[in-house]
């Protein structure tokens, strides 16, 4: 997965639908958050904590359920950390073989990188089956931008908003990316500045200085 890099960086911005309405807002939060001008979408790609001194917690795995699955899953980060890909893969199927949503949505990442939508699809439908918001998240990317299914924006709302309900429960750090996400496709895509900014309002709430500032711009007024 040698290309995983270029595509995932690619993807990031062509995803960013924002970039040209807030390119310096998403300085300002980066100069605040000492993050990249997209850290919320890098950090989801690459797994890795924000660059700041709050560490980022996780929700507890079922050590009894999952057995070995959270060493798996560490190890994995580490070796994708250090672009050692077919490693890392190698640990996260060992977590998702036993059930393990967060390693099925890694993975399931992976071949969505990989332009392998297919085996991505299946791994984030498991992962979604306990609710993983993040596999929602992207689950409905599928159906957003058509990538191995038909294009099917309802689903795809169906599945984004499922992800923005549930990541209320996970760090703030980390659920700002999906309520930034879903904000995005309701401006854009569906039209709904409502619902736009519902959701920009949780990103803010979460902590986003970008999502307060963009609301506070004449977009919204």
């Amino acid at each position: 997965m040698k290309k995983i890099i270029c595509i995932a960086l690619s993807f990031v911005m062509a995803l960013s639908c924002f970039a040209d309405v807030r390119d310096t807002i998403f300085i300002a939060d980066a100069k605040e958050q000492n993050f990249g001008s997209h850290a919320p979408l890098i950090n989801e790609i690459y797994f890795s904590d924000f660059a700041t001194t709050k560490k980022i917690e996780r929700l507890p795995l079922n050590a009894v359920a999952f057995g070995n699955t959270a060493k798996w899953i560490t190890k994995g980060d580490k070796e994708y950390k250090k672009n050692n890909f077919k490693k890392a893969a190698h640990y996260y199927k060992k977590a998702a073989s036993k059930g393990n949503s967060e390693a099925q949505y890694k993975l399931g990442l992976m071949y969505y990188f990989e332009q392998d939508y297919a085996k991505a699809k299946t791994l984030f439908e498991k992962a979604v089956a306990q609710n993983n918001y993040h596999a929602q998240e992207y689950l409905g990317n599928l159906y957003w931008y058509g990538f191995g299914v038909k294009k099917d924006i309802a689903k795809a709302e169906y599945w984004l908003k499922k992800a923005g309900e549930n990541a209320a429960g996970d760090a703030n750090e980390i659920a700002k990316h999906t309520y930034n996400h879903i904000a995005t496709f309701y401006l854009f895509i569906m039209k709904d500045k409502a619902q736009a900014k519902y959701w920009l309002e949780k990103e803010a709430e979460a902590g986003s200085y970008s999502a307060k500032k963009f609301l506070e711009s004449e977009a919204f007024k």
